[in-house]
């Protein structure tokens, strides 16, 4: 008659159950640890795409401006091809050439439509002014500031400074080192 073999040898162990409820304890420890860490650093790219996308806009329109030696406007997006009326840039924005140069400044038949951005998601972005022109020939650009405004609080805004001569930078905070508020 055959003898039956046991599945499992002397030497080959299973988990037991204490050992089983450590290891799950030990991985909800490290989860609970990283998940946060990790929300962060997409909040993080999320911003910083953002303003990387509003620096870019500044510099085309820029760019543009110098290249045709014409007014080019970047202005909040009120609905399809207009723009806003405020300085809510919560709907995007709008890179045209303003070959009128009406003031203020607004998409006129014949005029170029350059670029324009639709926000998409839950981002808020606040602006000193609704408009920034961009001028060729050593002439004076609209300045302001674009704010990011992030969703964990003052601490984490971000900003988007133009001088008056056209040139965009991003800013931690106010040059006097306070925080941006939205």
């Amino acid at each position: 008659m055959k003898q039956h073999q046991p599945l499992m040898s002397q030497n080959q162990r299973g988990l037991t159950l204490i050992e089983l409820v450590i290891s799950v304890a030990i991985a909800a420890i490290i989860l609970s640890v990283a998940v946060p860490s990790f929300l962060d650093l997409i909040r993080d790219w999320r911003r910083t795409g953002t303003l990387n996308t509003v620096v870019m806009s500044f510099q085309l329109a820029r760019s543009e401006s110098i290249k045709n030696g014409r007014d080019v406007v970047v202005c909040s997006r009120g609905s399809a091809a207009t723009c806003g009326s405020t300085s809510d840039w919560n709907k995007g924005w709008i890179v045209f050439e303003n070959t009128d140069q009406d003031n203020p400044p607004v998409i006129d038949s014949g005029e170029t439509v350059i670029r324009e951005h639709v926000m998409t998601n839950d981002q808020q972005l606040s602006a000193s002014v609704a408009r920034f022109v961009f001028r060729p020939f050593n002439r004076r650009s609209t300045n302001g500031t674009v704010i990011y405004c992030d969703p964990r609080g003052t601490g984490y805004h971000r900003a988007v400074v133009v001088s008056w001569t056209g040139k965009p930078r991003t800013a931690e905070s106010k040059t006097d080192g306070s925080a941006y508020t939205c």
